[in-house]
């Protein structure tokens, strides 16, 4: 279950540098969230341990950028329609309903705006 949140991190963080990959790594979280059956497309957070030579410490990660809703905001806002057909490839209704509904959201807003 995990795997999603940490999918739609990374994809988030490409959008920065490299947007082609960050669409290939966003379709892998749509494969991972519809592996799990739990999946809402929301998370509080993620702890993460990790082994230093130090010891054991562990790490949370911000929610923030973990979350389908800001990755689908973000994809979106680069391309309305790709970012639609790829929330329509969840095969739960929850993280589906959570991803059209933020396309729709970040439609909406794109018409909003004064040209």
């Amino acid at each position: 279950m995990r795997a999603v949140f940490v999918w739609a991190g990374v994809a988030t963080q490409f959008l920065k540098a490299d947007i082609i990959r960050s669409w290939e790594v966003a379709n892998e979280a749509v494969k991972a969230a519809n592996a799990a059956e739990e999946i809402s497309g929301e998370t509080s957070g993620l702890s993460v341990a990790l082994i230093t030579s130090s010891g054991l410490k562990m790490i949370e990660l911000d929610s923030s950028v973990l979350n389908l809703s800001v990755l689908f905001s973000s994809l979106a806002k680069q391309d309305l329609t790709r970012a639609s057909d790829l929330a329509n490839g969840f095969k739960y209704e929850a993280p589906r309903a959570a991803a059209t509904l933020t396309v729709a959201s970040a439609a909406m807003a794109k018409a909003k705006r004064p040209k």
